[in-house]
């Protein structure tokens, strides 16, 4: 599938649970660097239809797979920033796997 449709079936998906939740008072999107055409999708279905307060909105950065530098954790927070066009994160998420995650949860 080309990316442009991958992006308005994203963005199918993000109206169609903002139709059908947000007057439920769930809110809550969750996006990614890479996941790809979240971001845009975001974009086209919330931040271009919705006051930026009646939204949270999340991203990750995926620091061993595509930041593994500072400098690029950062290139990769304002990237996301200009796909999404929100202005903001409410929340910057961070994966990393953890060698033994057993003993860690411990």
């Amino acid at each position: 599938m080309k990316k442009s449709g991958v992006i308005k079936r994203r963005k199918k998906d993000v109206r169609l649970f903002w139709e059908r939740n947000s007057k439920a008072g769930f809110t809550y999107f969750d996006t990614a660097y890479v996941y790809l055409g979240s971001e845009a999708a975001a974009r086209k279905a919330l931040v271009e239809r919705y006051p930026r307060a009646s939204f949270t909105l999340a991203t990750k950065l995926h620091a061993l797979m595509t930041a593994p530098t500072e400098k690029a954790a950062k290139k990769q927070f304002y990237t996301s920033l200009e796909r999404t066009g929100a202005g903001y994160f409410d929340y910057y998420l961070l994966h990393a796997l953890m060698e033994d995650n057993l003993s860690y949860m411990k």
